[in-house]
């Protein structure tokens, strides 16, 4: 399927006549109903209902008229996109990541990357969901590894999913909770708990008291938070225990801290790499592409 041949078809749809849409490709309208047939022929479908007055499109016509517009609007993007990467190269990265927990995860996928193209400069900004967002709508950001909460509903970003997080229960590496070999959630009635809300967490408190209700009690709130480092160090310091997403958890072998996750709990929420639809960064293609492979072949490896 040529690009000449979709191009005469879409200015036939435009002037709805043989003769004018010849005449404003500067050919010959032999040649015109060539280029038709030819697409007509590669599909096996009418796309032009011909009458001696007018060329009127078929509803075949009419839903190609529109997927080819998509078409070629995204091979120019592509074009741009690699014409900026031939005049100015892949330089330059600036990657936002949702918490400690997933920034930990995101280790070995960096450390490849740098390893793979050390022309790339990368730089990373932790923060959190609302801080993200701003970022990434105003293009401080080229891409950003995070939860999703929303970021696929504006249609100026665009996400793909990269994994799943869960909620965890954060407990002092001591506590005799975690020691325990038959666990009853139930028995964490009388544990103060530490909970998140505010920019980082607008459902914070919600969700905690959501989860405790379920196992059968209403959570004793000791103090809300309004960062996860917060709670956190909280946590350490005896001052009670949290339910956290996975993303805003530490390596497992964090000192300090002891986790329970809750997966059989809780329903598992995507991460997403997010990134606005306008970039053109050429390092952020690239950026892309690693990430599916890596994920790819960690799959495979888990197997």
């Amino acid at each position: 399927m040529e690009k000449d041949d979709i191009l005469a078809f879409q200015a036939l749809a435009k002037y709805g006549s043989f003769t004018k849409a010849s005449e404003a490709l500067y050919i010959a309208q032999p040649t015109l109903s060539k280029k038709i047939a030819i697409l007509e022929n590669e599909l096996g479908l009418t796309l032009v209902e011909r009458t001696k007055r007018y060329a009127r499109l078929t509803y075949a016509g009419i839903v190609f008229l529109e997927e080819s517009k998509a078409l070629l609007a995204q091979e120019e993007k592509m074009l741009k996109a690699v014409r900026e990467a031939a005049k100015t190269g892949a330089r330059s990265l600036r990657i936002g990541i949702m918490g400690t927990g997933l920034a930990g995860k995101s280790l070995p996928f960096i450390r490849t990357f740098r390893e793979k193209h050390p022309e790339v400069s990368l730089h990373f900004d932790l923060l959190d969901f609302r801080q993200i967002q701003e970022a990434l709508s105003a293009k401080r950001l080229d891409c950003a590894m995070t939860d999703d909460l929303g970021l696929s509903f504006p249609e100026s970003l665009k996400t793909e999913e990269i994994g799943e997080s869960w909620h965890t229960l954060v407990f002092p590496s001591n506590h005799p909770f975690v020691m325990k070999k038959r666990k009853t959630f139930r028995s964490l009635e009388t544990e103060p708990f530490l909970v998140l809300q505010g920019n980082s967490s607008a459902r914070g408190l919600a969700l905690v008291k959501g989860i405790c209700t379920k196992w059968g009690f209403t959570p004793k709130i000791e103090k809300v938070c309004s960062t996860a480092e917060e709670i956190l160090f909280q946590v350490r310091a005896g001052q009670g225990i949290a339910i956290l997403p996975s993303f805003d958890c530490p390596s497992e072998d964090a000192p300090g801290l002891s986790y329970i996750s809750l997966k059989e709990e809780t329903k598992p929420f995507p991460t997403v790499l997010a990134w606005n639809e306008g970039n053109t960064n050429p390092a952020l293609l690239l950026w892309k592409e690693e990430l599916h492979g890596y994920l790819e072949g960690k799959v495979v490896s888990e197997k």
